[in-house]
């Protein structure tokens, strides 16, 4: 007989047994058929073990099981040749490590124009223990989601007090907010990865720590919640239900003290819908305080605890036993038409204290939880998570391979077509010469700001949700931005390059090469930079490719390359036009013989230069660098707008 408890100790709260070398304890019986065969946890109410269906069968006490079922003290386990006996004297209940939330007589309203408001929740009070599952239930628009933020902190109330742990929000979630799991109704993912690269980069991004390959701790997660088979499949390529389960286990890197589902199994077919409850229920059971807002009132009789929201108000708070009771209703489905019409029977009384005893009651009790904050999480260096997200970017762009064709070959094919328009311009006449190459030149440059900002422009409205969720644990904008606009500035570099290459070699188009190179390249760098401004302060794709003609319109009517400009025009161009100094700054590497050229006029009549001599190369390098970092600067103010308070 094999006794777990003489192998390793102290027992672990969560372990697997099985064949393959992923599980905690091994079996090498050879007529044991599979791979994993049941995992083991020891949850706040004791030990819990599921069968994970393989086709050797698990038994409890000379029981076959099947599903997860509750291990009483000194039950005897079997599976194919190991034994493990239950210690009726060993410690079975894990340490709470969940999260107290105490709201009292919270409301919150939203401004509206003419100095009108809009109250979304009125008067509650809600009390969640540590290590509780609560399920919040209500009508759609009755607050239900408006209460879940309120909970995570990620809305200020307008009224009342929020306390995590007996701590005000201002004094816990600094520290804490890295620990508190967010789960939202669309999994918060990058298709083209794999679960298991996916689960990789979210541990470097939140510094749990990992071996070489990552294999301990993001496979153990998936095996958790049923995936692990799906480890190396793109998450494009799996199912709903599975992309959910992935996102749940992102959510568990670091062993967050709480989880916030924000239905979270909506679009699910009821029997994965009552999988992810069982999920969420198991890990309540493990110490965690799970809030999940679903629409499936069948299953929601796991939790612990229910909150009946609508109308703005908390109508009720207790078991779901008691929500039978309260509401008079045989099961919880028949909820929904008693929430329908007149509730002002159900709502909370409102406390003439201006709080409520439960909240009072907290305040003056210890804390009843220890939600710790991991270390190497609020102290991660943002170089680190550049260096992890311009690897997560550029494994994106190549796993996108139309996409990163379009974005190598648009630059040669468009030079060749400007390229066969005009031809050679090298001719002995200066001034069709000179007239040639501000054509060439004008459609040169707008073609490199075309280019780079067509890069960038949908970069960061398309992730949009992913960069507000991912900047819940930590991640630094400029880090953020820094990790789009190295690969990017890199691809705009080259078809830049690419650009002058084609034309100066089909045109011979005159001038210094290095210096127009140079040029061209910190326009690149510029409109890359210009590209992801648009991104960040547009609210979906469409709006940013929808703004960003209006925008090189604008480029090509003040660069100079039209018409001759001065006065405000002038000012303008310079301040903000990257168009502009591109242009300028390729007139100012030519001979004098062309930037001097104008069309033969008339004795005594004035016939303005073709060209005209450019600023000197070294001002218009200083002009494309300022506003380029002007614009970054702005975009980073973009993407601090509307986070999470910290």
């Amino acid at each position: 007989m094999n006794n777990l408890n003489t192998i390793q100790h102290p027992l672990p709260n969560h372990f697997t047994v099985g064949r393959d070398q992923g599980a905690n304890v091994r079996i090498f019986e050879t007529s044991a058929l599979g791979e994993q065969f049941a995992e083991i946890i020891r949850t706040k109410k004791g030990w819990t073990i599921r069968d994970l269906g393989e086709s050797t069968p698990v038994y409890v006490d000379q029981q076959a099981i099947a599903g997860r079922v509750a291990l009483l003290p000194g039950a005897t386990v079997q599976i194919a040749d190991w034994t493990w006996i239950v210690d009726p004297e060993a410690n079975l209940t894990a340490p709470t490590s969940g999260l107290h939330i105490a709201l009292s007589n919270v409301s919150h309203s939203v401004p509206k124009p003419f100095g009108r408001s809009l109250k979304l929740l009125s008067g509650v009070n809600v009390d969640v223990q540590p290590g509780e599952f609560v399920g919040i239930l209500g009508p759609s628009g009755s607050g239900k989601s408006t209460l879940l933020h309120l909970m995570n902190g990620d809305i200020s109330p307008t009224a009342g007090t929020i306390l995590f742990n007996n701590e005000m929000p201002a004094t816990f979630l600094p520290i804490h907010r890295k620990s508190l799991g967010y789960l939202p109704q669309e999994p918060i993912l990058h298709e083209l990865l794999t679960p298991r690269l996916a689960l990789n980069y979210s541990a470097s991004l939140r510094g749990v720590p990992l071996n070489e390959d990552g294999t301990s701790v993001v496979l153990e997660l998936l095996r958790q919640v049923g995936v692990a088979h799906r480890a190396d499949t793109p998450i494009r390529k799996i199912s709903g239900g599975e992309r959910k389960r992935v996102a749940l286990a992102a959510e568990l890197l670091g062993d967050p003290c709480a989880l916030f589902l924000d239905e979270a199994t909506s679009g699910l077919d009821p029997a994965l819908e009552r999988e992810m409850m069982e999920l969420f229920r198991e890990q309540a059971d493990a110490g965690k305080t799970v809030i999940c807002i679903t629409h499936f009132p069948n299953n929601v009789t796991i939790c612990d605890r229910l909150i009946i929201v609508s109308q703005g108000h908390v109508l009720f708070e207790g078991t779901p036993p008691e929500v039978l009771t309260r509401f008079q209703i045989e099961q919880i489905g028949d909820i929904y038409p008693k929430l329908s019409g007149d509730i002002t029977s159900f709502c909370q009384p409102a406390s003439s204290k201006g709080e409520s005893p439960i909240f009072e009651e907290n305040v003056t009790a210890p804390a009843r939880s220890s939600c710790e904050s991991v270390a190497v999480m609020t102290n991660h260096d943002m170089f680190v998570q550049l260096a992890t997200l311009a690897s997560r970017y550029v494994r994106l762009l190549t796993l996108d391979t139309k996409t990163l064709l379009v974005l190598l070959f648009q630059a040669p094919i468009i030079a060749l077509l400007i390229g066969a328009t005009f031809g050679n311009i090298a001719v002995d006449y200066s001034e069709q010469h000179a007239a040639d190459w501000k054509q060439v030149a004008f459609l040169l440059v707008m073609s490199v700001i075309w280019c780079a900002a067509t890069n960038g422009v949908r970069e960061i409205v398309k992730e949009r949700s992913i960069f507000f969720h991912e900047r819940r644990y930590g991640l630094s904008p400029i880090s953020y931005l820094g990790s789009k606009l190295i690969p990017l500035g890199t691809i705009s570099i080259l078809q830049a390059f690419l650009l002058l290459f084609v034309l100066g070699w089909i045109t011979r188009f005159s001038g210094n090469s290095i210096g127009h190179l140079l040029i061209l390249s910190l326009l690149a760098l510029a409109s890359t930079a210009l590209g992801l401004f648009i991104s960040a302060g547009s609210k979906t794709s469409e709006q940013s490719m929808t703004l960003l003609p209006i925008i090189l319109i604008a480029q090509g009517v003040l660069s100079g390359g039209l018409a001759r400009l001065t006065g405000l025009t002038k000012l303008l161009a310079g301040l903000f036009v990257s168009a502009y100094w591109g242009l300028t700054g390729l007139k100012s590497t030519l001979s004098s013989n062309l930037v001097e050229a104008s069309f033969i006029s008339s004795p005594g009549e004035y016939q303005p230069l073709i060209l005209g001599r450019g600023a000197p190369l070294w001002l218009d390098a200083i002009a494309l660098c300022l506003q380029t970092g002007a614009l970054l600067y702005l975009t980073i103010v973009l993407l601090r707008r509307c986070l999470p308070a910290d």
